[in-house]
């Protein structure tokens, strides 16, 4: 299944992610960001390709294709699921093409902008995705787990997005993943959701206090993002 969204890019957050979390930033550097956010919209076609499955407790979260999830953090995250979805998300090529090519300009001022700018509009994608499945949960009866992403998180090994790649034709929204297990175009992201009834709904989509990258610059506090 396919499901394409608009996303907001958030000016105030693409600097605080630049550093200005605690300092106000020159106004030639906020007039910057201002301009690349109006104009990165033309950049971006966000695209989710995504399904639901079921799966059984075999020594590990069974899934459809045989392959076995096996992750501790993960099994304990999803055992209590009825079923799990499966998601790619993807901003498209166009924007990884314009931050290479200001890079290779030795434009790095602005290709750090347009590369945070597109972790914004990829988070945003997430947020807003989750919360359409948070929706259809709640119709359910049932509750969902926030976004469990291979290589991220408490789900240690990267190498596990080959069985999402695996259970998902990833190549209608352009998506591809690599030997070495990196994705392309490179502003996209792959998770797994549970859903079920005995499941409690988290309180945001992202928990990064899961995460052992504690200097991560994307780091941020625990907002509540559901009732």
């Amino acid at each position: 299944m396919l499901k394409y969204y608009e996303v907001y890019i958030d000016k105030n957050l693409v600097l605080k992610y630049l550093g200005y979390k605690d300092k106000i930033p020159p106004k030639g550097i906020s007039d910057e960001v201002g301009q690349c956010v109006d104009e990165s919209y033309e950049f971006i076609n966000p695209i989710i390709c995504f399904d639901q499955f079921q799966f059984r407790l075999d020594g590990g979260i069974l899934l459809p294709d045989g392959s076995i999830i096996e992750d501790g953090h993960i099994i304990e995250s999803l055992r209590r699921a009825n079923y799990i979805v499966m998601a790619v998300l993807t901003l498209g090529n166009k924007i990884d093409v314009k931050i290479s090519d200001l890079f290779d300009r030795n434009d790095y001022m602005e290709g750090m902008i347009y590369d945070v700018i597109g972790n914004v509009a990829l988070e945003y994608l997430g947020k807003i995705f989750w919360q359409d499945l948070l929706e259809g949960a709640k119709k359910q009866s049932m509750g969902i787990t926030q976004s469990l992403s291979p290589g991220s998180g408490g789900w240690k090994d990267i190498a596990d997005q080959r069985m999402i790649f695996n259970n998902l034709d990833t190549s209608s929204i352009g998506v591809e993943l690599t030997d070495t297990f990196m994705m392309k175009p490179m502003k996209s992201l792959s998770v797994i959701y549970g859903i079920g009834r005995d499941v409690k709904t988290s309180a945001m989509d992202h928990d990064c206090a899961e995460c052992p990258l504690v200097d991560c610059p994307y780091r941020k506090e625990m907002i509540k993002c559901a009732d």
